[in-house]
């Protein structure tokens, strides 16, 4: 993956190179007043101008031949094709930001009967027209019953002016949502307060946009617990040959183990013990049972919470055998 990356990035770098190379050409007689512009501050999905104007210091006519750009989101367009000696030259650019984001350079190249092609190039610091404030919302348990909290949509620099909450699109049964104004909605916990940390979507319709808006609500959960390792790996190993991996929980002491349950016949599991703080077991291969290819499954821990819960711990196990 990565030397793909590198791969990739080189193809664009030898790109750039090519576009750019023997454009900035001094015996050019198409003087620019500019070859570069900064449109400064641009919100997503808008179209800005800039014109590009240059005179003829020469005492021939500058045919204009082919304007192109490195990027289908910049469009060119010369306001003539023949420029006579002292005579004016306009290059309409637009560039419209789309869904990029941070800081954007596009390049423009233009090729004339003297030979020469010039270079142009346009800068632009690409933001979302809005965020929200915080970016996502996270309740502890202890939160959930309380009164809700409140977002607030902020229209970024740039951003037009109508843009506000308009409705919400969809809401999971847990949250209750509510718009107090155009710019403030409040969001609190409604339903029962999930067993293990968890996560929510929100979809608000925002003004001056064509899809809702995902805002992600995190909950933790009434129960928690950490694994080690978090997942089970038994990678690269060869058929018929015994793997063992021990795994630790830590429950804070508030879990009672009933039954360990798993769920491929090539797993067992050996060796379960309580603490204090938790338990531990260890998971083994059955030689006999193993089969090339490879997969998930998972282990699955049945008991009894401190509480009277009986959500299982369930620890991943990924797999690949030869």
């Amino acid at each position: 993956m990565r030397k793909t990356a590198m791969i990739a990035m080189s193809i664009i770098s030898i790109s750039l190179t090519a576009f750019a190379t023997g454009v900035l050409n001094p015996v050019g007689n198409l003087r620019f007043e500019k070859r570069d512009y900064d449109f400064g501050t641009v919100p997503q999905h808008k179209t800005v101008t800039y014109r590009f104007r240059a005179e003829n210091i020469g005492n021939e006519d500058i045919k204009i031949g082919k304007v192109s750009t490195n990027c289908g989101c910049t469009a060119a367009v010369p306001s003539v094709r023949l420029v006579k000696p002292h005579g004016k030259f306009v290059l309409i650019v637009k560039f419209n930001s789309g869904v990029f984001e941070g800081s954007q350079e596009k390049f423009i190249g233009i090729e004339t009967s003297e030979g020469v092609r010039y270079l142009l190039s346009l800068h632009a610091n690409v933001v979302k027209p809005y965020s929200f404030l915080p970016e996502s919302l996270h309740f502890t348990s202890s939160e959930a019953s309380n009164a809700g909290h409140t977002v607030k949509l902020k229209v970024n620099a740039g951003g037009d002016s109508d843009i506000y909450l308009k409705k919400i699109k969809d809401c999971p049964k847990e949250l209750k949502v509510t718009i107090l104004d155009k710019v403030t909605m409040s969001i609190s916990v409604v339903g029962e307060v999930p067993a293990f940390e968890h996560e929510y979507h929100v979809l608000v319709q925002v003004n001056g946009t064509k899809d809702p808006v995902l805002y992600r609500v995190f909950l933790d959960g009434q129960l928690s617990f950490r694994s080690k390792p978090r997942v089970l790996l038994f990678i690269d190993v060869p058929v018929g040959s015994r793997r063992q991996q021990e795994v630790k929980v830590d429950t804070k002491g508030l879990f009672e183990i009933k039954k360990i349950v798993v769920e491929a016949d090539w797993l067992k599991i050996e060796k379960p013990v309580m603490d204090g703080t938790g338990f531990s077991f260890v998971a083994s291969t059955v030689p006999k049972n193993m089969k090339t290819g490879y997969g998930k499954t998972n282990v699955k821990v049945l008991g009894m919470w401190f509480n009277g819960r009986t959500d299982p711990i369930i620890i991943p196990v990924v797999f690949k055998f030869k």
